[in-house]
């Protein structure tokens, strides 16, 4: 692949100290996420949590100071969303101390996951949340300004400020700021028309008419046909975890069949979610998801490791399988083949990515109906993109307990499923909206979809899980 030299979408100073950057194809459509519905929610809020130990006895200044400085080596934590591009203000001594004092937070919760279910702000800005009490950092902003990968590559990044101080001063940080996906990809200002045929060809083929559903509970129809709760929408999360040698075995089994534990698990969630939704009436024919794919790979080497805070890089791909009278290894097979096709398509030419996205945006009404069928994606072995143990040179350290990450707010009945490695065991996670699905229902669907692949694969019943 080859990368286009001139940028498309650069850092523009606009004012002295002032630099904004125009959305990229991507970026238009994330944009229009970041809106407050009619509850007062934020919607499509990203949120990641780590869980910690230290001998450190000055920990919570070194976190603080460690905010402030990463902001330097990442910029992208202080840029500001508008409607058609995102900003930056190079800031003064007083501005900086300000945007600390609002953006580092310990709040009066217990813990991070009740203050993610009651508390979340509503604003899109990145804000770091410490919870002395349980040893938790939880990591909020806007999805458009991360995807997971970045997360994780941000909490490597910071907890290194933390365990080595670093003193900055601001002014050049700008020289920073993260490049758009598009112009890392090479595409032009505009889709060509080879890639407007490509994506459409993409969007036709993931659209029909008999799609699995995950069915909403206490909730009633209105009169133009939508799903409306009967009560107000609560942030929800639900974490399944597997014993680790029964997450080697899966492991084990998927590489001797030679599946990918991402297709392994994609179908099980949907064979489980047509199971769950023929209870309730008739179950649909389609799995219609989204292959969210990592586009890193395909940047300049020297870029695709780095954090580029304030720029999710990732691509959304609808397509749709085809379940009416397959097995679970026939859906799985080609769920694997329709991912490798994907990624090997868009690797060699990521013509039509962008006209993708531009086609998104039509489909993605906020105020139409919602697909609550789970959107699904696979965040991969998270320790191998994260170091889980940090040390400094006079004995002191700290250790990464635990990590998750999830979607808030979600839209109406807008559900998402995830499934990573992190220490040898294998995890689902959910995040949903208590107005539209239960708690129960979730933890239904993540260990049924365990035992399907437990059973499919001949490795017996599920043992001792781990709800978290």
């Amino acid at each position: 692949m080859s990368f286009a030299k001139a940028h498309n979408y650069p850092w523009r100073q606009v004012t002295p100290g002032t630099y904004i950057q125009d959305y990229d194809s991507w970026q238009s459509v994330q944009a229009i996420w970041n809106n407050v519905d009619r509850e007062g929610r934020r919607l499509h809020m990203l949120a990641s949590c780590i869980e910690i130990q230290s001998n450190i006895t000055d920990l919570e200044s070194r976190l603080r100071s460690a905010w402030l400085a990463a902001r330097y080596f990442h910029p992208g934590l202080a840029i500001e969303l508008g409607e058609y591009y995102k900003a930056y203000r190079v800031p003064t001594a007083e501005e900086l101390e300000a945007w600390v004092n609002d953006t580092f937070i310990m709040p009066a919760c217990a813990n991070a996951e009740e203050f993610q279910k009651q508390h979340l702000s509503t604003s899109p800005d990145s804000h770091l949340h410490w919870f002395p009490k349980t040893k938790q950092l939880l990591f909020t902003a806007h999805h458009t300004l991360f995807d997971a990968t970045a997360l994780w590559l941000f909490w490597g990044a910071y907890l290194d400020l933390v365990i080595s101080p670093k003193i900055v001063t601001f002014g050049d940080e700008w020289k920073n700021l993260p490049l758009a996906r598009d112009d890392l990809l090479g595409l032009p200002k505009y889709p060509s028309l080879a890639g407007n045929v490509k994506g459409l060809s993409m969007i036709t083929n993931a659209l029909k008419p008999d799609a699995i559903e995950l069915p909403t509970l206490n909730t009633t129809t209105n009169s133009d046909g939508q799903v409306v709760p009967n009560g107000r929408s609560r942030n929800e999360f639900l974490r399944l975890a597997l014993s680790a040698e029964q997450s080697t075995a899966i492991i084990q089994a998927c590489k001797r069949r030679g599946t990918s534990i991402t297709a392994a698990f994609f179908t099980a969630i949907s064979l489980t979610c047509q199971k769950i939704q023929r209870e309730y009436g008739s179950a649909g024919r389609y799995a219609i998801g989204f292959h969210n794919f990592d586009s890193r790979p395909w940047f300049p080497r020297e870029l695709a490791s780095t954090v580029n805070a304030g720029n999710d890089p990732h691509a959304m791909i609808p397509f749709t399988v085809d379940l009416d009278g397959k097995s679970f290894e026939d859906i799985a097979k080609i769920t694997d083949e329709n991912f490798k096709s994907i990624r090997a398509d868009f690797g060699n030419d990521p013509a039509g990515l962008d006209a993708v996205s531009h086609m998104l945006k039509g489909l993605l009404n906020l105020d139409g109906p919602i697909a609550t069928f789970p959107g699904f994606t696979s965040f991969g072995v998270a320790d191998r993109v994260i170091k889980t143990a940090y040390h400094d040179e006079v004995g002191g350290w700290i250790k990464i307990e635990d990590s998750y990450h999830w979607i808030q707010n979600m839209v109406k009945g807008m559900n998402a499923v995830c499934v990573y490695n992190w220490k040898g065991r294998m995890y689902l996670g959910g995040c949903f909206n208590e107005a539209y699905h239960t708690k129960e229902m979730f933890h239904r669907l993540f260990r049924d979809s365990f035992d399907l692949i437990l059973h499919t694969f001949n490795l017996g019943p599920m043992g001792p899980s781990s709800v978290l």
